[in-house]
């Protein structure tokens, strides 16, 4: 009788795991950064050792604007991570592609971090619908598109003094990466816990 009830219990054991599949559970890699905001602004105010845009913006006027930033926050960042911009003209061509700019630091944490790329704004940059499209780590992050126009109200825009342009060199070299024709710059800022 024993043997019968351990028999029993062994084939209704062996139906049972039949029926039963377990399931594999998939990693879940979570990011190691949290892009809060990706915004087109015409200035950043620096204050603090820290930067905030003002005038956000889909549409920028010659004349009136004197730059068109691509402004990044981060928040919850940790270790490196590589951010490149690829601004593109009305014709769809690609107009400047930053080098490659490191956020973050392997092995760090960061509460928050910003990140800034802009184009400067003057007589000869083509009228039309630009984009402008982010990497983080070679994936892409965002793209914005805006119009840049001549600004109608301003008849002595065309007969600007580029030189004289106020905030060229607002950034130290220190926290700026020189892209381009030296005029166009890409710019991060960490902020430690």
């Amino acid at each position: 009788m024993r043997n019968i009830v351990c028999l029993i219990l062994f084939i209704l054991l062996l139906l049972l795991s039949s029926c039963l599949q377990f399931k594999r559970e998939s990693v879940l890699h979570h990011p190691s950064f949290i892009l809060e905001r990706s915004i087109l602004c015409s200035e950043i105010e620096f204050k603090d050792d820290w930067a905030q845009p003002l005038q956000e913006k889909k549409t920028f006027l010659k004349g009136e604007d004197q730059r068109v930033y691509s402004f990044l926050g981060f928040k919850d960042v940790q270790g490196e991570h590589v951010l490149v911009w690829k601004w593109y003209d009305p014709s769809q061509k690609i107009y400047r592609t930053t080098d490659k700019i490191k956020i973050g630091k392997e092995g760090q944490y960061f509460d928050k971090y910003i990140a800034w790329d802009n184009l400067l704004l003057f007589e000869e940059k083509e009228n039309g619908k630009w984009r402008v499209v982010i990497f983080l780590d070679d994936c892409l992050l965002d793209a914005r598109e805006f119009e840049i126009q001549e600004d109608q109200s301003n008849p002595l825009s065309s007969s600007r003094d580029f030189q004289s342009l106020s905030g060229l060199d607002e950034i130290s070299p220190a926290q700026a990466v020189q892209t381009g024709n030296g005029l166009d710059r890409s710019s991060v800022a960490p902020r430690y816990s």
